[in-house]
């Protein structure tokens, strides 16, 4: 059975009203309507044999920017925003053409995404790059973020304060001009951590994004505020 495209048209449109509407008057963000609409389009957009590229597209843009910081950047960047940009380029005069806006905020999300997995690369030199970042880093020694242990973590509206052991080293982190803070609940007392990534949010940005997996903070300044060694 063909595709309604007129009825998929209409759900994304009551959910950009429910998720995007104006910013005014009694208008509030209605989620639980919205995000009903939002992902019934996006499955009969995503089923139809024939696509509708200029609708499938903004469903596409929708879904990236809805989900950028509820699913895996990796998956936000493959399911969503490159398959947007390629329907945006496939229209035409007669399926009509997407908004300079809609193009330049999806292909914004796209040269974020993936300047951020250009710094995920698993090596040492990144690795000793990312360091770099963090004020004071001279004073780590040894220290190895991967394998290290959870002592303490606590934050106020513009600063935070991460404490990491690893054997037998405590390393206290002090993070200054905090912009965003979130953490996953975990148990620190049988959690260790694996991954840590410390980059520029933008190319050239003056704002740092530090991830050690359970914790992420953006931030202005990162310094090694001491290091203790256990005798």
């Amino acid at each position: 059975m063909p595709a309604n495209w007129e009825e998929i048209k209409d759900d994304y449109k009551k959910a950009r009203d429910c998720l995007w509407g104006p910013k005014h008057g009694n208008w509030g963000r209605d989620e639980r309507n919205g995000y009903y609409y939002m992902w019934k389009a996006y499955h009969e957009a995503y089923e139809a044999e024939e696509k509708h590229p200029l609708w499938y597209g903004r469903i596409l843009a929708m879904m990236a920017s809805e989900n950028r910081y509820k699913e895996n950047p990796y998956f936000i960047l493959h399911r969503y925003v490159e398959p947007a940009l390629e329907q945006f380029r496939l229209c035409n005069d007669e399926t009509r053409q997407p908004s300079q806006k809609e193009v330049g905020i999806i292909q914004d999300m796209y040269d974020d995404l993936t300047y951020s997995f250009s710094w995920r690369e698993s090596d040492n030199y990144q690795y000793e790059k990312m360091v770099g970042f963090i004020e004071n880093n001279q004073a780590l020694g040894d220290f190895y973020f991967h394998d290290s242990k959870v002592i303490s973590f606590r934050h106020d509206m513009n600063s935070a304060e991460l404490v990491l052991s690893l054997d037998g080293t405590t390393v206290t982190f002090g993070f200054y001009g905090v912009s965003s803070v979130s953490v996953e609940g975990v148990d620190p007392e049988i959690t260790y951590l694996s991954d840590f990534y410390c980059y520029p949010v933008r190319l050239n940005s003056s704002m740092l994004y530090f991830d050690v997996e359970f914790y992420k903070i953006y931030c202005r300044t990162i310094k090694v505020l001491s290091v203790v060694q256990s005798m």
